[in-house]
């Protein structure tokens, strides 16, 4: 898809929250990331890969398992300025608020070869 299709879907997709502390926990940090550039950075990959990834799941019937690469690579190519460790802390806020966040996290372990335990330590160093 290209980055015009993608923003389309982003812009017009909800994001789907596990339950109301999810939701709490994502506005919050939209909050920090007012005052943090590496917050904001976070905050908007995130948010552009879980809609995109909601969106492509939910129209082809396909889990997240099977389209998180693909999407990655999508999301990759439109944020510029992206380190490993903001993919690890996305899919870490994904995991805390995401509908399908333990679904992310499945995916991330199969593929990385990292478990929870992995993802936190690498957000608290």
């Amino acid at each position: 898809m290209t980055h015009k299709e993608i923003m389309n879907i982003v812009s017009s997709t909800e994001l789907l929250f596990k339950n109301e502390d999810g939701k709490k926990y994502w506005y919050d940090s939209l909050i920090d990331s007012k005052v943090n550039s590496d917050c904001k950075l976070i905050i908007r990959f995130a948010s552009l890969w879980a809609k995109y990834m909601q969106y492509i799941s939910e129209t082809t019937k396909k889990p997240i398992t099977e389209i998180a690469k693909a999407t990655l690579i999508d999301v990759k190519n439109i944020i510029k300025n992206f380190s490993a460790d903001t993919h690890i802390i996305a899919i870490f806020l994904l995991s805390n608020t995401w509908i399908y966040g333990d679904e992310l996290v499945k995916w991330y372990q199969s593929n990385y070869d990292y478990s929870q335990d992995d993802i936190v330590s690498s957000i608290i160093r």
